[in-house]
């Protein structure tokens, strides 16, 4: 069985990092970081502190009012508290990154597949969350479940509804990519 659909599936519901009570990171947490410019959703090297708190408190909610209001002020004292912690304490900040790391990758476990060459490539201008999001809708789930669904598999159940409305993709199983990374290795 492929590893990565086992990690979509199978992934915790809830996670705890810095006290904080992450729920599965899903689509909607995407678009609210993307919309932020979190960069860890891309360069991480320039994460500061404070980017680091924004993105835990994000992913605690599900509520897009909760994820954009202004903290209060006890919650701005406390922020400042773990941020003055975290920045002294080299030892906790590689952990907090390996939760991180660990907690991300459970959620943004995706089939890794090959396209036709044909069909990739031609995204219609859409975005793809809203693509994913839009696919889960018309199967069935109702918007807040294709919204809050972990990210994984939601991104592994609009692959299988592609492949059902005849999408020439094929999904490359963990153990297939094993395997032709050891005949390249092999044939080297």
């Amino acid at each position: 069985m492929d590893e990565r659909f086992l990690t979509a599936f199978l992934s915790r519901e809830d996670t705890q990092i810095m006290g904080y009570t992450l729920k599965p990171f899903c689509l909607r947490h995407r678009l609210v970081l993307t919309a932020m410019n979190s960069p860890l959703l891309g360069d991480a090297k320039k994460v500061q502190v404070h980017d680091l708190i924004i993105f835990l408190r994000v992913c605690q909610t599900y509520s897009i009012k909760d994820m954009l209001k202004e903290p209060s002020q006890w919650d701005a004292f406390w922020y400042a508290f773990q941020m003055r912690t975290y920045v002294k304490r080299p030892k906790l900040q590689d952990h907090v990154v390996r939760q991180l790391v660990e907690y991300l990758g459970e959620n943004t476990s995706y089939p890794s597949v090959i396209a036709n060459k044909e069909e990739s490539g031609d995204d219609k201008g859409l975005n793809w969350i809203l693509a994913v999001v839009a696919a889960l809708v018309k199967n069935g789930w109702s918007e807040e479940e294709a919204w809050t669904m972990s990210e994984a598999r939601a991104v592994w159940y609009s692959t299988c509804i592609a492949i059902g409305n005849g999408s020439k993709i094929e999904v490359l199983t963990t153990q297939m990519e094993q395997l032709l990374d050891k005949l390249a290795k092999e044939k080297n």
